[in-house]
């Protein structure tokens, strides 16, 4: 039995659920090498383009359990550094996107 789906967005579109979202960032942590388009995709469906504080607490919150799993969950250190990189990366692109659309 499936669980009951979440309530469509704005525009339609369902946000990924707790299994979806899990599974992205078990890939992302298995993968030797990341770059803020792949952190981009962890968060894919989770923002919204009316507020980008959405966006910016999505990648905190994925920051946030990153830095929770244990290092068995990743490849090797330097895989764990490129990714924490990789999301640091775009948490301050969406931060500068959100203070502009603050500014106006």
């Amino acid at each position: 039995m499936k669980p009951p789906a979440a309530p469509a967005g704005p525009r339609g579109a369902l946000p990924p659920g707790a299994v979806e979202l899990t599974s992205r960032l078990l890939h992302f942590c298995a993968s030797p090498s990341a770059s803020v388009r792949d952190a981009e995709r962890l968060i894919a469906g989770l923002s919204d383009a009316n507020d980008p504080a959405v966006a910016v607490a999505a990648v905190n919150m994925i920051r946030d359990i990153h830095g929770l799993l244990a290092d068995a969950a990743f490849p090797s250190f330097a895989a764990r550094e490129q990714q924490r990189r990789a999301l640091l990366d775009l948490s301050t692109k969406l931060v500068a996107a959100e203070e502009a659309a603050f500014a106006e």
